[in-house]
């Protein structure tokens, strides 16, 4: 995959530093830099948690990472089983959970495991797989093998919800970007001021996109550059995915703010019933 090393438009504070480069989820701290504070979806999420999680039973989250969501959730009283594949990404999952009390509880679990292959301690009511989760399912294979598995897992009457944004088309179809779109975040833990960029390039043979983001504290000479890779599925490779692996859309939105779905929506959210 080609990218561009072009670093012309760039402030000056991002030139001439060390960058040591790491995958996305080898980063939770940086990772919680973008993320931890974003939950745009979350009220689609609680509302089918409201309507299909009540009296206490099962909810899994796949993907569950840093516990942007789930940690929430089982504050507002749901039973949250976490799955998370990272090594790192868990760890961090584990210690946000022991500062709130939650080692050991019976109300809060967490899995290494895949979307194919997680084993609940009992059959969920609703899967939720959030924030491009599926996006990490690099093959057509890979995808039906996860939705299967989570359609044998969920109770009978159980729902799988899910988002994912959709296919970058412009950076597909006119190749890699240099390095821009300069930015700053605060770090969560610290409160440091943290200056940020990115770049990215499309593969077409894998379907995968990769986004390197830089992450620099102002007035440090070293940063992180991290490296994420989602393969574009198009909206009709999901939905198509979900009926053949014995699921019925029953609501499908366009957008976190939960507007209308249609060709030219920026996001699917869908909650599915077992078929």
């Amino acid at each position: 995959m080609r990218m561009i090393d072009d670093e012309t438009a760039l402030p000056e504070a991002l030139l001439g530093k060390r960058w040591h480069e790491l995958d996305i989820y080898q980063a939770p701290e940086w990772y919680d830099v973008d993320y931890a504070g974003y939950r745009g979806e979350e009220a689609f999420y609680r509302l089918v948690l409201e309507r299909c999680a009540k009296g206490g039973r099962l909810v899994v989250e796949l993907g569950a990472g840093t516990g942007r969501l789930a940690l929430r959730f089982v504050a507002a009283g749901f039973r949250v089983h976490a799955v998370e594949p990272a090594p790192a990404m868990r760890a961090l999952l584990l210690e946000k959970a022991a500062a709130a009390g939650l080692a050991g509880s019976a109300s809060f679990t967490v899995e290494d495991a895949l979307a194919a292959t997680f084993a609940p301690p009992e059959r969920p009511s609703v899967v939720l797989f959030p924030f491009n989760g599926l996006l990490h399912l690099r093959t057509t294979e890979e995808l039906h093998a996860s939705f299967r598995h989570i359609r044998e897992t969920l109770a009978p009457d159980g729902r799988f919800a899910l988002d994912c944004t959709g296919p970058y088309w412009d950076a597909m179809l006119f190749g890699p970007t240099a390095w821009g779109r300069a930015d700053e975040r605060v770090h969560p833990a610290t409160g440091a001021k943290v200056l940020t960029c990115d770049r990215s390039g499309y593969d077409a043979t894998t379907r995968q996109m990769r986004i390197d983001i830089r992450y620099l504290i102002e007035g440090t000479d070293e940063g992180v550059q991290i490296e994420l890779r989602q393969t574009m599925w198009t909206w009709q490779q999901v939905l198509a995915a979900l009926n053949a692996c014995g699921f019925v859309v029953e609501q499908q939105l366009g957008d976190v703010d939960l507007a209308p779905f249609d060709e030219g929506s920026p996001r699917l959210l869908v909650c599915a019933a077992c078929r």
